[in-house]
């Protein structure tokens, strides 16, 4: 357990801004406040091999009650899910609900290359753009081995005016110095525990508290991209929901799989056949499962008859039998050019089963 002090003490670093595109007071002025969630395992609430009964966002909703105010909370993650991911999540788990405030945590499931803040900058614009006038915040993670992509999620916050907590500002100062060990924060992973838990949620009540103490300047229009956002009008192809104008065999075989979301698959194999979408696009991305079982296997991906190069890719063959591999969602971008064509996307199964959960074009 983290004493008082320290924990004030930690509450109060890891706010980094409040932002200048967030109306606290129009948000604090309603009857019903609705809060949405996304990001990986901790958003989740996995820690130590188990869910727990109460994630940082239950919390939230928790303290907001006792503070008077009438809260509902959507939650969209997964463990191991990406920016890229939420973002063709977004519109239907996120944006149907009409949130006032989303909150995005995905500091510890992305990379600091370049493709990864397109990604990421490509879900932050989605939002900050969709009809509802939300408020987009990030809480920033960091892993046991202080792993965390607020080198470039902290600029890109300030580019945009979001509000920002930043746990690793927070914790390292006290870690550094003794104060407290990462086990009284989180497992040996970097999934907070119950009181780890607890702790986010007082950060975010402060950032609330904080942030209705202020008169927030909106600027206006939205700012020209910080790197590039490439993806913010990605639209999901699903097994028995194909878009009109998108050609894929009606009748290639399906199959459930057991996961939160995408849970219809195209089941590629050698005796199911070649699987084929044509459509006209300037963008092309598949979403797929990995996993260390037996019946995962492989398929090489064709781009208009030609393989794929990619850096996930050898010789064109995509593998999603993964000793790393758990049942998790992994995504691959074929395709991203200035100006759309008809293209034509072939996976040609070369063992055991690929199972495409869906694609996405732009």
């Amino acid at each position: 357990m983290i004493g008082a002090e320290i924990r004030q003490g930690i509450i109060s670093r890891s706010l980094v801004s409040v932002g200048t595109r967030a109306d606290w007071q129009r948000i604090f002025q309603k009857s019903h406040i609705r809060i949405a969630y996304m990001g990986g395992s901790v958003t989740y609430g996995y820690a130590d091999g188990r869910m727990l009964p109460k994630p940082y966002h239950a919390v939230v909703s928790d303290l907001l009650e006792e503070e008077g105010f009438q809260a509902s909370c959507t939650v969209c993650a997964d463990a191991g899910m990406d920016s890229l991911t939420g973002d063709v999540l977004a519109e239907e788990y996120v944006l149907k609900q009409h949130p006032d405030l989303v909150f995005l945590e995905f500091a510890i499931n992305e990379t600091t290359l370049r493709h990864s803040v397109e990604y990421f900058e490509s879900l932050v614009r989605r939002l900050l753009t969709s009809d509802d006038r939300l408020t987009v915040c990030l809480l920033l993670m960091r892993n046991a081995n202080d792993y965390s992509c607020a080198s470039f999620m902290r600029p890109l916050a300030e580019h945009y005016g979001l509000p920002c907590i930043d746990i690793r500002e927070a914790l390292n100062p006290a870690l550094n110095a003794e104060e407290i060990a990462w086990e009284d924060f989180g497992d040996r992973e970097g999934h907070p525990n119950p009181d780890g838990h607890r702790l986010l949620a007082e950060c975010i009540m402060n950032l609330f508290q904080t942030g209705r103490r202020t008169t927030a300047v909106l600027p206006e229009p939205l700012p020209e991209p910080w790197l590039d956002a490439p993806f913010t009008a990605l639209q999901r192809v699903e097994a028995g929901a194909v878009p009109e104008g998108i050609s894929i065999p009606a009748d290639y075989p399906v199959s459930e799989r057991p996961l939160h979301y995408l849970r219809r698959s195209w089941c590629i194999s050698k005796e199911n056949g070649i699987w084929t979408m044509q459509c006209f696009c300037r963008a092309a991305v598949i979403f797929f499962e990995t996993h260390f079982l037996p019946q995962f296997g492989s398929g090489r991906i064709l781009l208009d008859g030609k393989p794929v190069r990619n850096a996930q890719l050898e010789g064109g063959v995509l593998q999603t039998r993964s000793i790393y591999g758990w049942g998790n969602v992994r995504d691959l971008v074929l395709l991203n050019q200035a100006e759309p064509a008809v293209h034509t996307v072939t996976i040609e199964p070369l063992e055991g089963n690929v199972y495409l959960l869906c694609a996405a074009v732009q």
